[in-house]
């Protein structure tokens, strides 16, 4: 059990454990927020500080910062190797910590490195876990003291939501629930096998390629037709026939001749149908027809309605033909001067490989053309070096894939019989998480734990009805770390305390938070366990309203953001 956590210096708040229910109350005034960290009165801190003195890396920890260097924090803590208590001390931001009375082999008056006392942690707190290679202290003390930070009670299953495989997860897990952990760590080291693969592939990507060809018949083909390019250049380095490729470029060369002269010839016929088109449009207009009612009117012939209104719409329909006429001659120009401007790119481009071909021809003789061959056969000699090596990789590749994948279902089936064999387990950890949720909620309320063989995993699910919810998502993170906890203990296999961030009763009912802090304080004391919680006065007073007697358990001194000195460290810091 924990037994004391102190510092230093005279502000820092000391707490004495006991066994059971420990509850450490932090008072809220009217001004500070769940958010505020650097105003808070400490109660996340508190879990922080247990992590730093039990082997959390230095790094970013809250411990690190340079208000805490001068600092010396302690905890003592039941040691079974001792047969009695341990106090370790480490300073703020320290690689090393200091343990009294010193640890045999261990250190030097006392000290060690953080690696050795992470191995301590390990032999003592989790004694069997050493026989496991997957399995390590600080995993294993996730799910001991889960914290809040980097979202610990998002989900059951994991205490972080950082980058970590689910089979890393899956082992510290099995071992805790009395499964073969060893068994089950096979998936982790099968996914490191196949991450392996995702490496292959980087150096896929690398080779010089120009293009990088994935499937191994493409593959296969662009080999075969390197090799036999090959063979037909060495033939002709070996005969020195280098006459071919002479002539292939002089041939090239008379072709891009006669495709500029076809399109020069080309040009000049449309740079004619431009300078007509342009000249019919000067001379296009519409002609006015409006003589034709002055003369009537002269020979003083008056014409009928009928007729006027059949004359306005001739009188329309040729001016419509006009306009029509003249814009078809627009767009008729617009496209003869596009044809012009493509041919001028296209003269372009043949004429600078005509002349980049005339310059090697001219530059060339039979010497040139049996270097230009040898740089020729070179260049596909490396092209094929890199298609083999990338073969090379894809068999490799494809090779792990197919030794992980029977691998895998071999497992599944060794998984599959293993857990059978432990059924007892499986039903003693369904059975408590079953009784502990309904504890909370109802006797009839749905709720079970499965373990069984997945495809790539151990697949753990514990269920509460209506669990989407956010604080029966917490009780479910409750009730499977009480049954880890009870389970791990009884079988000898990790330590006798539980540690939970209070923010695991934030957003649950009143009710709830009653029958939660009351189902811990009666499994701790039914199991031998130690349970400590730091926890918000509102949610607390929730707990009290709801019949829960929080007086029995509680710790001294309260920790409080009224003021300078109320918080755990005794100072304000930024």
């Amino acid at each position: 059990m924990l037994r004391r956590l102190s510092a230093d210096y005279p502000g820092f708040k000391e707490f004495r454990f006991r066994s059971g229910m420990n509850i450490i109350v932090a008072e809220r005034t009217q001004h500070s927020s769940s958010s505020d960290s650097r105003n808070g009165s400490g109660k996340t801190s508190l879990i922080e500080v247990l992590h730093f003195l039990l082997g959390a890396n230095a790094g970013k920890h809250l411990c690190s910062r340079e208000v805490f260097l001068p600092r010396t924090f302690s905890l003592e803590l039941d040691w079974p190797i001792l047969g009695g208590t341990l106090e370790v001390n480490r300073q703020g931001g320290a690689k090393r910590v200091q343990t009294s009375p010193p640890l045999e082999g261990r250190a030097f008056d006392g000290v060690m490195s953080l690696g050795d006392w992470k191995t301590e942690v390990q032999r003592n707190l989790y004694p069997q876990s050493t026989e496991v290679e997957g399995l390590s202290a600080r995993f294993l003390l996730g799910y001991t003291i889960r914290r809040e930070r980097d979202g610990g009670f998002q989900a059951p299953l994991e205490f972080s939501t950082k980058a970590i495989k689910k089979t890393v997860f899956s082992t510290h897990l099995a071992y805790l629930l009395g499964l073969d952990a060893r068994l089950i760590d096979q998936y982790r080291a099968l996914a490191e096998k196949q991450s392996s693969v995702t490496g292959l592939k980087q150096a896929l990507k690398g080779l010089d390629l120009g293009e990088v060809v994935g499937d191994q018949a493409e593959i296969d083909g662009k080999v075969r037709l390197l090799m036999h390019d090959m063979e037909q250049l060495q033939e002709q380095i070996d005969r020195f026939q280098v006459i071919p490729e002479f002539e292939r470029l002089k041939t090239r060369a008379d072709e891009l001749t006669t495709e500029i002269d076809h399109l020069a010839r080309a040009d000049e016929i449309d740079k004619r149908n431009e300078a007509d088109i342009r000249d019919s449009l000067e001379r296009e207009h519409i002609p006015s027809d409006d003589y034709l009612s002055t003369a009537f009117q002269e020979l003083g012939i008056a014409l009928p309605r009928e007729v006027k209104r059949r004359y306005d719409e001739v009188e329309q329909f040729h001016r419509v033909v006009a306009e029509n006429r003249q814009r078809f001659l627009r767009e008729e120009l617009q496209e003869t001067r596009r044809r012009i401007d493509q041919r001028r790119r296209e003269r372009k481009e043949k004429d600078d490989e005509r002349s980049l071909i005339l310059q090697r021809l001219n530059q060339g003789g039979a010497l040139q053309g049996l270097q230009m061959l040898q740089h020729s056969i070179a260049s596909k000699e490396a092209q094929l070096r890199s298609l083999r090596e990338q073969t090379d990789l894809l068999d490799r590749i494809q090779n792990i894939q197919d030794e992980v994948r029977l691998q895998l279902l071999e497992l599944k089936s060794r998984v599959h019989e293993d857990l059978r064999e432990r059924d007892s387990y499986r039903s003693e950890a369904s059975n408590l998480f079953t009784d502990y949720a309904r504890r909370i909620y109802s006797r009839t309320r749905e709720a079970y734990l499965t373990i069984n063989e997945g495809e790539k995993n151990l697949d753990i699910r514990p269920h509460i009805a209506n669990q989407e919810s956010n604080g029966i998502g917490n009780m479910r993170v409750l009730c499977f770390d009480l049954v880890c906890a009870v389970m791990a203990h009884r079988g000898g296999r990790g330590p006798d305390f539980l540690v939970h961030d209070g923010r695991i009763f934030d957003g649950v009912d009143e009710r709830q938070v009653a029958s939660g802090l009351q189902l811990a304080a009666e499994v701790a004391q039914a199991e031998g366990l130690q349970y400590i919680v730091p926890i918000n006065s509102d949610v607390l007073a929730k707990g009290r309203d709801c019949g829960f007697d929080p007086d029995p358990y509680l710790l001294h001194p309260p920790l409080t953001d009224a003021d300078e000195t109320g918080g755990l460290f005794g100072f304000k810091f930024d």
